[in-house]
């Protein structure tokens, strides 16, 4: 096989996987992120920090209103590519927010119904709020994660390949960049891919966390009615991506513009180690065997 087929098909398999795998950890980072209060005990905001919030959401909603039906459409967006794929396929990362904030009643009952409803009472514009900060955010966001996994997989490799004496320091030397690379590469192991694809996650996803805050906030502008009768609390309005920065800046401190960071990273860094190990693992065997 090709290796273009080859990293398109390992591409989607490793995106889908890691997609199902931590969507829980993705619901209770956006609920932490729409809550504009502040989580201490006595603020009026319904969760008062990560532990209460999956505590809250466990006792309330059960096992399943980790998923909120979104585990598909999750799997969805996991298995297209991310520069291409945001305009395609950004109506559902809003359905996805918007099913994975809603409580007991359910307002959206299937994602079908979600995009149907939305659609129907805010308009086909509804469903596109948030795409400039996504913008904004998913190339850094994708760039600073293949960059940095690939640093990171070379350097353990590096280590790795130096400890086996395969080679002498100078043959190396003597190697192209391509073609140190690929020496570095070869002698990468399972776990090395996934140490730096957990350390390309937390890095690559705390640099654009607040431009996701952003973006998570602008989609649920029209379900203000909703937030309120669920106990959710106020549904913050902004302007612009500009404004909405200064706006959690003046109201929220820095750490506004990280609220919901800690299931976040623990979501992505197991989410990364598994996309870009499986994903890399994936297309080095599909280069070399024939399906």
């Amino acid at each position: 096989m090709n290796e273009n087929a080859a990293s398109a098909i390992a591409g989607s398999v490793s995106g889908a996987v890691s997609r199902l795998v931590v969507t829980p950890l993705d619901v209770v980072k956006i609920r932490l992120q729409l809550q504009v209060e502040s989580f201490q005990h006595t603020s009026p905001g319904r969760y008062k920090g990560f532990l209460h919030c999956v505590r809250n959401m466990y006792t309330h909603e059960g096992i399943f209103g980790f998923w909120k039906d979104n585990v598909w459409i999750n799997f969805i967006a996991g298995c297209v590519g991310a520069a291409a794929a945001t305009l395609s396929t950004y109506p559902l990362d809003v359905v996805r927010t918007r099913m994975a904030t809603q409580g007991e009643p359910k307002v959206y009952r299937t994602f079908i119904h979600s995009l149907v409803t939305i659609t129907q009472t805010e308009g086909l514009f509804a469903l596109y709020r948030g795409l400039g900060p996504t913008l904004i955010g998913v190339m850094p966001y994708v760039g600073m994660s293949f960059a940095v996994y690939i640093g990171a997989k070379e350097a353990l490799a590096s280590r790795n390949f130096f400890k086996q004496q395969v080679i002498s320091h100078d043959s190396l030397e003597s190697l192209s960049s391509s073609q140190s690379t690929s020496v570095m590469s070869s002698h990468s192991s399972s776990s090395d891919k996934a140490i730096a694809g957990a350390v390309a996650g937390v890095v690559s996803k705390t640099i654009v966390h607040p431009i996701d805050i952003i973006k998570k906030r602008f989609q649920v502008v029209g379900f203000e009615r909703e937030r309120t009768h669920f106990g959710f609390g106020q549904t913050a309005a902004y302007t612009s991506t500009w404004n909405a920065l200064k706006t959690i800046l003046q109201k929220e401190g820095i750490r506004g513009c990280f609220k919901g960071l800690l299931p976040s990273l623990i979501k992505s860094a197991p989410s990364s180690a598994i996309t870009l190990a499986v994903y890399d693992s994936l297309r080095l065997l599909l280069m070399h065997h024939e399906l």
